[in-house]
């Protein structure tokens, strides 16, 4: 599944990410950490720190903060992917992808 969040350049985003059970109750029982595997900006590349693991903020649910950078090369679609490992060892996914866009729809005034 994957889950559409709008930013601007600039602003914190948080992602966050259930781990769950084989009865679909939180979890936190099978392994590490989920992980953000990878950040990738409009330009199709990885982001700097990327694997990193996910802060767990209580049984089940975990959260991951970045920064999107500044000015208008910020701008586009950025993809994150973040993993957990279910009970039977196997990778479970949430992908994300964050809409970066100027305030009011403005990214330059030209004079005229």
């Amino acid at each position: 599944m994957i889950q559409v969040i709008n930013a601007q350049p600039g602003m914190k985003v948080n992602l966050f990410a259930e781990t769950l059970d084989g009865y679909g109750e939180r979890s936190d029982g099978y392994g590490s950490a989920p992980i953000v595997e990878s950040i990738y900006n409009p330009l199709f590349q990885s982001a700097v720190g990327t694997p990193a693991p996910m802060t767990k903020l209580e049984t089940g649910l975990w959260y991951f903060s970045l920064t999107m950078p500044s000015g208008l090369a910020a701008l586009g679609t950025y993809f994150c992917s973040i993993y957990y490992l279910n009970e039977n060892g196997f990778k479970n996914y949430q992908n994300y992808l964050i809409q970066c866009s100027s305030p009011f729809g403005v990214a330059q005034a030209i004079p005229g």
